[in-house]
C-alpha cells in the first residue's frame, strides 16, 4: 500500500522588485517622448492608429532597454511617463500661481528639469496648466484684495422709464471643493408693470445687493477654509 505524504503548502518566491528609475533614465524617457509627440499625442486619424501609437512606444521602450542594465516593458514605460507628465504639470502650475501672485514679477523657485522636459512635451500653452485664455485666476484676488469679497458687478440697462433691468455677478466657489473661483451672472429681475417707479425697482435691486454681499463674505470665509486646509496637507 503507497504511503500518502503530508506536503505542506507551497511558498511562492516573492517578485523581486526593479530598481527605480534614476533621473537620467526619465529625461531620456522624457526626450523620446518628445521626439515622437507627433504620434503619441495626436488624436487618431489618418497616419495615427492604436497599432501606430504601440509601436512607437515598443521603440521607445527598447531604446531605454538598450541604455539601461535594467529592463522594462512597454506597460512600465507608459505608467512612468504617465506619472513625470502628472507630477510635471503639477510642478508647472504651482510655479504660474506664484508668479500671479507676484505681478509677473521676479519668478520663484525654478522649474526642475523634469518639469521643464514635460512643458517641452505638452506645450507651455497647454489648458491643463495655464487654464482658460484671457480668464484671470480669483483665488489669490479674493485673498489679497478684502473689498473682492464684495465685488458685485452692476450693468443697469434702461429700457423704458417704468422698468429697470439690472445683471448681478457674484464670486461664487465651484462644487468640486478644489478652491477655484468662479464669476457667476445672475439673471436679471424684471419689471414688467408700467405702475412700478424705478425707485421701487432700485430699492428691490439694493436689498438683493445686499443679500448677495453677505454670501459672498460666507464663500469667503469658505475660500480660506480650502486655503488652511490645501497648505495643511502640502506640509504633510
Amino acid at each position: 500500500m503507497a504511503e500518502n505524504k503530508d506536503e505542506g503548502p507551497t511558498c511562492s518566491v516573492p517578485k523581486k522588485r526593479k530598481p527605480n528609475w534614476t533621473t537620467d533614465e526619465c529625461l531620456y524617457l522624457s526626450k523620446l517622448v518628445d521626439e515622437n509627440k507627433s504620434v503619441l499625442r495626436s488624436k487618431f486619424g489618418a497616419g495615427v492608429t492604436t497599432v501606430k501609437k504601440r509601436e512607437t512606444w515598443g521603440k521607445i521602450t527598447d531604446a531605454i532597454n538598450a541604455t539601461s542594465s535594467t529592463k522594462r516593458s512597454v506597460e512600465e514605460v507608459e505608467k512612468k511617463w504617465h506619472n513625470i507628465q502628472m507630477r510635471g504639470k503639477a510642478e508647472i502650475a504651482d510655479a504660474r500661481r506664484s508668479a500671479k501672485k507676484t505681478g509677473g514679477g521676479p519668478a520663484g523657485k525654478p522649474l526642475t528639469p523634469l518639469a521643464e522636459a514635460v512643458e517641452s512635451v505638452i506645450g507651455t500653452d497647454n489648458i491643463s496648466i495655464s487654464g482658460i485664455p484671457g480668464a484671470v485666476d480669483t483665488t489669490f484676488l479674493m485673498l489679497d484684495n478684502e473689498h473682492n469679497t464684495a465685488n458685485i458687478a452692476t450693468r443697469t440697462v434702461e429700457q423704458r422709464p417704468s422698468a429697470v433691468v439690472q445683471d448681478l455677478q457674484i464670486l461664487s466657489t465651484n462644487e468640486s471643493g478644489d478652491g477655484q473661483i468662479n464669476l457667476v451672472t445672475l439673471p436679471a429681475r424684471k419689471c414688467n408693470t408700467c405702475s412700478c417707479s424705478i425707485d421701487s425697482c432700485m430699492g428691490d435691486l439694493q436689498k438683493r445687493k445686499l443679500e448677495l454681499e453677505i454670501e459672498n463674505f460666507t464663500l469667503r470665509n469658505t475660500l480660506v477654509k480650502l486655503q488652511i486646509e490645501r497648505l495643511q496637507n502640502d506640509s504633510e
